[in-house]
């Protein structure tokens, strides 16, 4: 297994698996901006993902789901 950190467009990534990081606010967690573009991209999964999980990125807690694009899977901790 390899891991790659990603610093440029995350659109136009791929790969078996993207793990990010979300920060807690308030009682949810709250998408990092950089992912926006990614989410809309893939018709909001990542936002519906922490809104039906009542995700609050909490220590120690990750959501994830298979996503069907270039991407074979999401976690978000």
């Amino acid at each position: 297994m390899n891991f790659h950190l990603y610093d440029h467009d995350l659109s136009h990534w791929s790969g078996d698996c993207l793990i990010a990081c979300c920060f807690a606010e308030g009682s949810t967690a709250a998408l990092p901006s950089a992912l926006e573009p990614l989410d809309q991209a893939w018709g909001g999964v990542m936002a519906e993902l922490i809104q039906e999980q009542a995700f609050a990125a909490k220590l120690g807690s990750a959501v994830s789901t298979r996503v069907g694009s270039n991407i074979k899977k999401v976690v978000l901790t």
